[in-house]
């Protein structure tokens, strides 16, 4: 019985029966017995499986019986149920191809001496009888090693660097003619040998434009002695840094290409020996994008036709082919897609302006870059002129705006429109319509801007723009005329200080107000209220004298002061005395001070009273200053 395919294993296979299994040849054996007792396997190898369609032959002939499909599978010395179901005898039989038997005569284990070369015969036999068709290496032996035979025997060469570990092994294979391969281990104690310096980060690099590179490079011995590293010439803008070890370079578009580095190192100890190496980089490169020459600033005449040729230059030798579109653009311009050419019938109504416009630029490799350009459009020589005067500086009120300095080139009236330029430091204000000298109000702080335009009919002229700086300026302060008032002798007086006629120019700004004694320090005259946001408050006067006063305003940013008197003289200097009455003093004055605080209740009253008309006199005095 044979197989349909030729099935392959690694193993070996004995069979053993007493009477059903016909015995096979060298590379045949049987391994199913039928018709007898003790059909049994032996197996030696890893595990197997076989997988396929069988054809059975019988026993005494050669006569094809019947097909049987199945698998057999054989491990370690067991035949599982999943073989093939045979019958009346018949048998199966499989090719066992085993590895070949690598050997040294030397044994496996050597000594060896950096920089010596070592050699090794090698022996090969197939069990099969098969050829040895080829030799190699494991993926742990060292680059200088190599093994070179034929058919049974080969040679392994190998002269250990100066660098090499001090232990270690790797295998040599050979392979027979079905692919098969067996494998010896060799083990090597390496001897160390005083050796050269070298240059660590020598060797064929490629990098890319306009990308930095930090690239480790220095000496090193072997043997522990000191080595220096002498570096060649180096491309524009490479640097070396001996104390960091480290070469540093960003090439740029012009530097695409092959570069050199010649390195020297030096052993400054034992033998001094020199080893030369060579650093080789390759920039490759990086496809940059177009760039724009023509200026982003362009000038047009309104009415007029505009034609400009754009230009780009590109960093990439031989990018010469580019590629124009417009983004964003006015209405009716247009640009040609190859020859950069853009058009533009300019619109009279852009006279003055700032037309913006987006175009990209590409090239034929996927570079691109965009651009914003700015058409300025000019009115040409029979437009008028608009002039909106020079910029002014001034506290809040009325403020005057001056276009009178406008002219027309043939003498024509014109026709002005003031116009206020929105930003973030001013609030928007109302204009009136055609005036060239418009009055304005103006309260608060901050930078207003205004343009202006003059027709004459047939053009308008280019903006004209005055600037309007409206600052802070100092609180204004308004006190009533020093009181004069006759008293008894030795009668306190309650008086009442108003300081509500303050007022700051700017609205926005909070006032806060604090009265004082300006007198004689070791007088202790103090107010009864101290809040400074109450502009008003009220003082008990011992008795006749001159008693000056300080009222003090601020805004936060200026201080101003200004002093009131009050007078408190006796009746024979011609001023009438206050009425009183026998027993206690009423009106203006008391005679004890614990009288004063049903006093001071009744001036608090007041004081809300005063408070109110203090906001309308405000609002009156405001007004009256943004007039004048």
């Amino acid at each position: 019985m044979v197989a349909s395919e030729r099935l392959v294993m690694s193993g070996e296979i004995n069979t053993m029966g007493a009477g059903g299994g016909q015995s096979g040849a060298r590379q045949h054996s049987s391994v199913w017995g039928g018709g007898g007792a003790g059909g049994g396997v032996l197996l030696q190898g890893p595990e197997m499986t076989l997988d396929g369609r069988v054809d059975q032959r019988g026993r005494r002939g050669n006569n094809p019986s019947r097909v049987n499909a199945g698998t057999l599978k054989i491990f370690h010395g067991a035949l599982v149920e999943e073989s093939p179901t045979l019958r009346n005898g018949r048998v199966l039989r499989v090719e066992i191809n085993r590895p070949p038997i690598v050997s040294s005569d030397d044994g496996v284990d050597h000594d060896v001496i950096e920089g010596q070369t070592f050699t090794l015969a090698l022996n090969a036999s197939d069990p099969d009888g098969e050829a040895i068709t080829a030799w190699g290496l494991g993926e742990d032996a060292p680059a200088e090693a190599s093994v070179e035979g034929e058919g049974g025997s080969a040679t392994l060469t190998w002269a250990p660097g100066h660098f090499s570990e001090r232990v270690l092994s790797f295998e040599v294979h050979a392979t027979d003619e079905n692919g098969l391969s067996g494998r010896l281990m060799l083990s090597f104690q390496v001897e160390d040998a005083n050796g050269p310096p070298r240059v660590v980060g020598a060797g064929h690099f490629e990098i890319d434009e306009d990308v930095e590179l930090n690239h480790p490079l220095y000496a090193e011995d072997p043997d522990g002695d000191v080595a220096t590293l002498e570096l060649g010439l180096l491309p524009v803008g490479a640097t070396y840094d001996a104390e960091t070890r480290v070469f540093r370079w960003t090439p740029t578009n012009e530097q695409v290409g092959e570069h050199q580095i010649r390195l020297t190192a030096e052993e400054r100890e034992g033998e001094a020996r020199v080893v030369e190496d060579i650093l080789t980089l390759v920039v490759k490169n990086t496809n940059d994008a177009p760039i724009l020459t023509t200026p982003l600033n362009l000038e047009a005449s309104g009415g007029d036709y505009l034609e400009v040729t754009l230009r780009a230059t590109d960093p990439d030798v031989g990018d010469n082919l580019f590629y124009w579109t417009l983004m964003d653009s006015p209405g009716g311009m247009t640009l040609g897609d190859r020859n950069g050419v853009l058009a533009w019938e300019v619109p009279e109504s852009s006279i003055g302006e700032s037309v913006p416009l987006r175009l990209s630029v590409a090239d034929d490799h996927g570079g691109r870059n965009v651009y914003d350009l700015t058409i300025e459009v000019s009115a040409g020589p029979d437009a008028p002129i608009a002039h909106a005067g020079e910029d002014q500086e001034s506290g809040p009120g009325l403020i005057l705006l001056d276009g009178s300095r406008s002219v027309d080139p043939g003498g024509s009236d014109l026709v002005y429109t003031w116009r206020q330029v929105v930003n973030d430091t001013a609030p928007l204000v109302r204009l009136p319509e055609g005036s060239m000298r418009p009055e304005i109000t103006l309260s608060h702080r901050g930078i207003y801007r205004f343009e202006l335009r003059v027709h004459n009919g047939r053009y308008r002229s280019t903006p004209s723009f005055v600037n309007v700086t409206i600052i802070n300026v100092e609180p204004v302060i308004e006190l009533p005329d020093n009181p004069r008032t006759a008293i008894p002798v030795g009668t306190h007086w309650l008086e009442y200080l108003d300081g509500s006629s303050a007022y700051d120019p700017n609205p926005e700004d909070q006032l806060t107000y604090q009265w004082e004694f300006a007198g004689d320090e070791t007088s202790e005259i103090l107010p009864l209220i101290t809040d400074p946001t109450a502009s008003w408050t009220a003082v008990d006067l011992p008795g006749r004298g001159e008693w000056p006063f300080r009222l003090t305003v601020s805004d936060g940013e200026f201080e101003v002061s200004k002093d009131f008197v009050i007078s408190l003289v006796a009746p024979d200097d011609g001023l009438p005395e206050p009425p009183t009455e026998p027993e206690e003093p009423v009106g203006c004055g008391c005679s004890s001070a614990p009288d004063v605080l049903p006093f001071a209740a009744a001036m608090f009253a007041l004081f809300c009273l005063r408070r109110r008309r203090q906001r309308e006199r405000i609002r009156v005095r405001r007004a009256e200053h943004h007039r004048e």
